[in-house]
């Protein structure tokens, strides 16, 4: 690595981790016998001016795109954070691939200019171009559509000042408070797809990212800003590095609002009609309200509500049924 873009970094990473900021180390290894980046290679090890600290998490990618079949996507969701900036090698590859992705998902994105660095090489016309020539291009076709591109400087000057909770503590990056992902650990995910995809009529494009190992996964746009994921609870276990457990349905619950006591209705039977176990039957409630409750195939409870107190999301409804409206 460079040494003046490897001595920014650092005082990034300082800076960083002084603010109390979430900080992601990401780590290529490589599928390829033989390769520099080879599980055991030192490639494929960190620096140690660059190793990760006590608890700071790691995302190991196959590919130069740092969102493929890592989980970055939902560990940045989970927690509420929408802006990332990405520093590191090589400009004109991992940082533009995983650039590009990030903004196409939606993340605020900034890309620290001095940074980054990449290598010389010959453009498509065979016309050798310097380091600097392929790093300011990389940056170019970034900017503005994908991320912004920052100095150094300008991202600490930009970073708000962090309030300590306590002796010693650092409060965490303020979020809004809300939930963009919620995940599922499943047994079966072809089965779960079926249920939630067939059956209830969830929209999605199916599993995607089968061609990488504990990376199969499937995702449904439930409304604005909110997703559901099923996912293979191994894949789960693995990702967060907790052991697989037995499962209890009276962890939590998902709940589903609706206008109508009818409707109540017509989505417990067309649960049932996919498969899923009813466990109470809906009735009306000491609150004033109508409910029932069933669990999916992986046994995850879900309620079904009517509340004359609150207004259902004025959009989609259940898949199936006409849409809910509200005054």
């Amino acid at each position: 690595m460079k040494n003046e873009q490897a001595a920014l970094i650092l005082i990034l990473l300082a800076a960083w981790r002084n603010a109390g900021w979430p900080l992601v180390h990401v780590r290529h290894v490589s599928r390829t016998p033989g390769s520099p980046f080879w599980p055991g290679q030192t490639g494929a090890e960190f620096q140690p001016e660059f190793a990760p600290a006590a608890g700071e998490p790691v995302v190991e990618k196959n590919v130069p795109d740092a969102f493929v079949g890592t989980g970055l996507e939902r560990w940045l969701h989970v927690r509420g954070l929408r802006q990332v900036a990405i520093v590191g090698v090589s400009t004109s590859n991992s940082v533009e691939s995983t650039v590009r992705t990030a903004g196409n998902l939606g993340f605020e994105t900034v890309v620290v200019s001095d940074a980054t660095f990449t290598f010389a090489k010959k453009d498509h016309a065979g016309v050798p171009r310097t380091a600097d020539e392929v790093h300011a291009m990389s940056l170019a076709n970034l900017d503005g559509e994908y991320a912004a591109v920052m100095s150094t400087a300008e991202v600490i000057g930009a970073m708000p000042p962090r309030a300590p909770h306590g002796p010693g503590q650092v409060r965490p990056i303020a979020t809004r408070p809300g939930i963009s992902m919620i995940t599922l650990g499943v047994d079966d995910l072809e089965r779960a797809v079926r249920f939630y995809a067939d059956g209830l009529g969830f929209p999605t494009e199916g599993i995607v990212s089968r061609e990488f190992e504990f990376g199969a996964v499937a995702l449904f746009d439930m409304q604005p800003g909110l997703r559901l994921a099923l996912w293979p609870r191994a894949s789960l276990a693995r990702d967060s590095g907790l052991p697989v457990t037995r499962p209890s349905p009276t962890e939590f619950s998902l709940g589903h609002n609706v206008a109508s006591k009818e409707e109540v209705d017509a989505v417990v039977a067309r649960a049932q009609a996919a498969g899923a176990r009813i466990v109470k039957a809906a009735e009306d409630t000491f609150w004033g309200g109508y409910a029932g409750y069933f669990q999916d195939p992986d046994g995850h409870l879900w309620e079904v509500v009517w509340n004359p107190q609150w207004r259902p999301w004025a959009g989609r409804g259940w898949p199936g049924l006409p849409d809910t409206m509200s005054a």
